[in-house]
């Protein structure tokens, strides 16, 4: 059996309708070159066979950093713990002894506030963005009304209608011409 690409073509009799000449068959590779090719091709198993232990590695380490809880890690450095003269007491002094060197996140203030809306106003959206909230309220006569309040302080900032009627004044624009003030 011959290792090159066209020995499966001879035995078919294909013909390369590009290629109008009968194909003729290969010399056999002096001994040297074989001798080349087969350590060149010994070269290439193994350093596929490298890359995919080393990916298949790589990849078993992704799933273990991406599967593992944070309670799987232990501590890098060894606390020194106090024994009790108590049998049991030790294991509740080594949790004192790690709880006193790492404090607990500090909680944020609870803030209770309450909005004064016209009676049958509805909130149609509200926009949150550091201290303030925007709320979006249809009020009772049917208008659109933005309300923007400071919920730390505790007071509104601003309340802007939006008039939607067909005879509502456009916003005034700045003539194209005018000079910029000094």
């Amino acid at each position: 059996m011959r290792d090159d690409y066209q020995s499966g073509y001879e035995n078919m009799d294909y013909q390369d309708p590009y290629n109008q000449q009968p194909m003729q068959p290969q010399a056999p590779l002096d001994p040297a070159v074989e001798k080349v090719r087969r350590k060149l091709m010994r070269l290439m198993i193994v350093s596929i066979g490298i890359t995919i232990v080393l990916i298949l590695i790589i990849l078993a380490a992704v799933i273990y950093k991406v599967t593992s809880s944070p309670s799987d890690k232990a501590p890098a450095s060894t606390t020194k713990t106090e024994t009790s003269p108590v049998p049991g007491a030790n294991a509740d002094l080594s949790n004192q002894a790690v709880n006193a060197k790492t404090p607990a996140p500090a909680v944020p203030e609870f803030i209770k506030r309450s909005i004064a809306l016209p009676q049958g106003t509805r909130i149609l959206s509200q926009s949150l963005s550091n201290d303030m909230i925007a709320l979006e309220t249809l009020t009772p006569e049917g208008n659109t009304e933005l309300v923007i309040y400071d919920y730390r302080q505790g007071h509104l900032v601003a309340g802007i209608t939006v008039d939607t009627s067909p005879v509502a004044k456009q916003p005034v624009e700045e003539p194209a011409n005018a000079s910029p003030a000094q």
